[in-house]
C-alpha cells in the first residue's frame, strides 16, 4: 500500500483493525488497534507502528543523484529495513529480561508494489507516552524517582547485553496501566535518521558531551541522558541554564544553554529537587564520564535509598501550576499546590490534582485550592472535599442568578507581586465583592548576604554556608593551582542577597590532574610514545628518549623507564625511556702490513727449531636470545570495595632478562571490571572477573572481586 494506512484498515495477517491514530512523526505513524478474527475478544488491544522505507520519493531521487543504480538503491534501502528488524528483535530479547522495556509482539515486512520500498509493521503493547501521562496528573518527586529507578532497571539489561541506547529522552519513555515506566525505541529512529539524513545520532537536548563530539563512548552516556530527563522533570521541564520558569525562552538562549552544558560548565541543581536527589542527578550528569555513575545499578540503588527514607516529602508536586490575573496574564503560583484542586469550570466532576504541561498549546485551567490541615488523614480529607463540592454547587447557583459582570468578577484577581488572596464569603469560597488583602500568615522572604568560601577547605565552606541556612552541594574537579580539598569557586557568587535554603554549589579541587604511569618496557618506541601521550593519559608528561646498545633487547624496543609502572604521575612530570639499538657487532680483525725487514743474513736454523704458525685469534660467538618460559601476575587475586577504583596488575617474566613481545590483557566480565593495555584495572560493578595477560604464547590470570 506504499505507506497509505488509515483508521479502519485491517493489517498484520488480516487480524488487527486500526481503530485510532495515536501518534505521527517523520519516521512513521502509530495506531491503536483491536484484534478482530473469530475466537478472540474484541477488547484485545495493541499499538501498531508503521514505518515506510524510503520515507519519500525524494530519498530515492537523492540516492540516484549520489551515483546509485536502481539495483543499488533497492539493496541500500533493504539493508536499512533489515537493520530495523534487528533492532525489533533486540527489543523483544530485552523485554523477556525485564518489565521495564516496551514489549514487542510481532511484525510484518510488506514490499511496495513498485519494488522500491517496504512497509514495516511492528505490534507492541499499548502504553501511555510519558508526556501524555504528565499532562493528566500532578507529577511529584516520588514519580520522578520511580521513573529513574524503572529506567535504570531497563538500562541494566541493556548494558549487560553490551548495548548503548544513546537516545534516552521523554519521547522514548512510556507507562503501563500498572504504573510501570518502560523504555522504548532501541535504535529504530536512529537507524532511519543515520541512513537517510547522515546527521548526528541522538537528541541534542539530552545528549552526553562525548556523543556530540563523536568521541569514544560507553554505557555512561545513557546514565547522563537519564540524569538530564530527571533534571528537566524537576526543573519545570527546562534544560540547565535556560531562563527560569515562566520566562520566555528565545532561540539564542536555547543555543547558549546547550553550548554551556556541552562545554562542561557545572550544572546548577534543578529547582524542585532537594539536596540528596540533586547530588544523584548532578553525578549522573557529570561532564567527565569517569565522574558519573559507572553502572545504572548504582544509580538505581541511590534513588531507592531516597525513596525508602523520605516518603512523605516526595509527595510534593514538581509540575508548574498557574493562575490568571484580572488582565488575563499567566503567572506561576509560588505556593505549594494542595492535595485537592477544584476546577471552577467543572466543580461537580473533578477533585483530583491537575497540572498544565508547559509544552501544551491550550489555556491554563482556573483553579481554586482547598488545603487539608496538617496531619489530616484520608477520612478528614474526604470530608473536606465533600464540603468543598457542596460549596461549589452553591457558587454555581449564585452564578446563574448574578449579572454577567458579577460572573466575570469571580475570576478576577489583583496583579502580582505579591499574590493577594480574596476574603472568604459565607460559602467558604472567595467572595468576589471583598477587597484583596495579603494574608497575615504569609511567610516573609528572609534574605542574607552570601558569604565567600573561595579558598577555604570544603569542610569549612560547608559549615559557613550551612550556618547561613544554605543547602550545599559539592562538585569536584582537578586544578593545577588550587590544593586538593580547597574550594575553587561557588555558585551563586559571594556578596549577593539570597533567600534562606538557597542551593549553593561549591567547586572543590581534587588537586593536580594525575594518572597512573603505564608499563612501556618491552614495547616498540612508537607504541610506548602513544601510551605516554596525552591521548592515552589524563596528563601531559615531558618525555625524553635515550638510546643504548643492548644484547638481549631487540632494536627499537624499550629497555627501561625512569618512572616505575603504577606510580602516580602529574602534568609536566619528566620521564625518560631507554630504547635499545640492538646487539653490538664487533668488526673482523684486519691484517696489518709488517715492516720491510732489513737485509740481514738469516741464521741457519738449528735442526730442532722448526717454525710454528702463529695461532688465529678466536672469534666471539653470538649470545643466543633467551625466550620466556612463563609469566605471572601480581596480585594473583584482589578485592575492591568501591566502583570506579583503579588498581595496577603487574606482569613478571621468567627468566627476568628474557626477550619478549607486547602483553595483551582481557577481562572475562567487563560489567565487573575493565582492563586497559597497561594492566590498569577499573571496577565497574559488583561480581568477580578474571583478568588474563598473554605474551608469546604464555598466559597468567588474576581474580578481581568487586563488592
Amino acid at each position: 500500500m506504499n505507506g497509505q494506512y488509515n483508521v479502519g484498515d485491517i493489517v498484520l495477517h488480516n487480524v488487527w483493525v486500526l481503530t485510532k491514530k495515536i501518534g505521527e512523526g517523520s519516521y512513521g505513524r502509530v495506531f491503536e488497534a483491536q484484534r478482530v478474527n473469530e475466537g478472540f475478544d474484541l477488547a484485545q488491544t495493541a499499538a501498531i507502528k508503521i514505518i515506510t522505507i524510503p520515507r519519500s520519493p525524494e530519498e530515492v531521487i537523492n540516492a540516484h543523484n549520489e551515483g546509485m543504480s536502481k539495483v543499488n538503491v533497492t539493496a541500500y534501502f533493504r539493508s536499512v529495513v533489515e537493520k530495523i528488524l534487528d533492532e525489533v528483535k533486540l527489543m523483544s530479547h530485552l523485554a523477556d529480561k525485564t518489565a521495564n522495556v516496551v514489549s514487542y509482539k510481532d511484525h510484518a515486512f510488506i514490499p511496495h508494489e513498485d519494488g522500491m520500498g517496504w512497509d514495516i509493521m511492528i505490534r507492541m503493547e499499548l502504553l501511555t507516552p510519558l508526556w501524555s501521562y504528565i499532562d493528566n496528573r500532578q507529577l511529584t518527586r516520588s514519580d520522578v524517582i520511580k521513573l529513574g529507578i524503572h529506567i535504570c532497571l531497563a538500562l541494566e539489561q541493556c548494558h549487560k547485553a553490551k548495548i548503548v541506547h544513546r537516545d534516552i529522552k521523554p519521547e522514548n519513555i512510556f507507562i503501563s496501566e500498572q504504573d510501570t515506566f518502560k523504555l522504548g525505541d532501541f535504535g529504530i529512529a536512529r537507524t532511519i535518521e543515520s541512513a537517510t539524513s547522515g546527521t548526528k545520532i541522538g537528541t541534542y537536548t539530552y545528549m552526553a558531551p562525548e556523543v556530540y563530539r563523536e568521541a569514544d563512548l560507553n554505557t555512561s552516556v545513557d546514565i547522563y541522558s537519564l540524569g538530564l530527563v530527571l533534571y528537566m522533570l524537576l526543573n519545570y521541564h527546562r534544560a540547565p541554564f535556560l531562563p527560569d520558569f515562566p520566562e520566555v525562552i528565545s532561540h539564542s538562549a536555547k543555543e547558549l544553554a546547550l553550548k554551556r552544558r556541552l562545554n562542561g560548565e557545572p550544572l546548577p541543581p534543578p529547582k524542585n529537587s532537594d539536596a540528596r536527589l540533586s547530588r544523584i542527578i548532578l553525578k549522573a550528569c557529570a561532564f567527565k564520564p569517569q565522574d558519573r555513575y559507572q553502572s545504572s545499578a548504582h544509580m538505581r540503588q541511590d534513588l531507592e535509598t531516597i525513596m525508602n527514607d523520605d516518603v512523605e516529602s516526595l509527595r510534593n508536586p514538581v509540575s508548574p501550576s498557574y493562575i490568571i490575573t484580572g488582565s488575563g496574564e499567566l503567572i506561576k503560583q509560588e505556593e505549594t499546590i494542595s492535595d485537592y484542586t477544584i476546577r471552577i469550570s467543572d466543580m461537580s466532576r473533578e477533585t483530583g490534582p491537575k497540572n498544565v504541561h508547559e509544552g501544551a498549546n491550550r489555556p491554563p485551567e482556573r483553579t481554586g485550592t482547598v488545603k487539608p490541615y496538617p496531619g489530616a488523614g484520608r477520612k478528614e480529607k474526604t470530608l473536606i472535599a465533600i464540603a468543598a463540592s457542596v460549596a461549589a454547587l452553591l457558587v454555581i447557583a449564585a452564578i446563574v442568578i448574578i449579572a454577567p459582570w458579577q460572573y466575570m468578577a469571580l475570576f478576577r484577581q489583583p496583579p502580582t507581586p505579591p499574590i493577594p488572596t480574596i476574603q472568604p464569603g459565607p460559602t467558604g469560597l472567595p467572595d468576589p465583592t471583598s477587597p484583596p488583602v495579603i494574608p497575615t500568615d504569609t511567610p516573609v522572604s528572609v534574605v542574607t548576604l552570601l558569604t565567600s568560601v573561595q579558598g577555604k577547605t570544603e569542610k569549612s565552606a560547608r559549615l559557613l554556608l550551612e550556618e547561613q541556612g544554605m543547602i550545599v552541594i559539592s562538585v569536584y574537579e582537578s586544578s593545577e593551582t588550587v590544593e586538593e580539598g580547597v574550594v575553587i569557586s561557588q555558585n551563586p557568587a559571594a556578596d549577593i542577597l539570597v533567600e534562606l535554603k538557597t542551593t549553593v554549589t561549591i567547586i572543590v579541587s581534587t588537586g593536580r590532574a594525575n594518572d597512573i604511569m603505564p608499563d612501556v618496557v618491552g614495547m616498540v618506541e612508537y607504541s610506548a610514545g602513544l601510551e605516554l601521550s596525552g591521548s592515552r593519559l589524563a596528563v601531559e608528561l615531558s618525555i625524553n628518549v635515550v638510546y643504548e646498545q643492548n644484547n638481549s633487547v631487540a632494536a627499537g624496543n624499550v629497555i627501561s623507564q625512569s618512572i616505575p609502572a603504577g606510580t602516580t604521575v602529574y602534568n609536566g612530570d619528566p620521564v625518560t625511556i631507554t630504547v635499545s639499538t640492538g646487539r653490538l657487532i664487533e668488526p673482523s680483525p684486519t691484517t696489518r702490513p709488517s715492516p720491510t725487514p732489513t737485509t740481514r743474513p738469516s741464521p741457519t736454523p738449528r735442526p730442532s727449531q722448526t717454525q710454528q704458525p702463529s695461532p688465529t685469534p678466536a672469534q666471539p660467538s653470538p649470545t643466543p636470545a633467551t625466550s620466556i618460559t612463563s609469566i605471572s601476575l601480581s596480585p594473583g587475586s584482589t578485592t575492591i570495595t568501591e566502583v570506579g577504583v583503579r588498581i595496577k596488575i603487574t606482569v613478571t617474566f621468567t627468566p627476568a632478562d628474557a626477550e619478549h613481545g607486547s602483553v595483551t590483557w582481557s577481562s572475562s566480565n567487563e560489567a565487573v571490571a575493565r582492563v586497559d593495555s597497561r594492566g590498569n584495572v577499573t571496577s565497574v560493578g559488583s561480581g568477580t572477573t578474571t583478568i588474563t595477560a598473554r605474551c608469546d604464547g604464555k598466559s597468567a590470570t588474576s581474580s578481581v572481586t568487586v563488592r
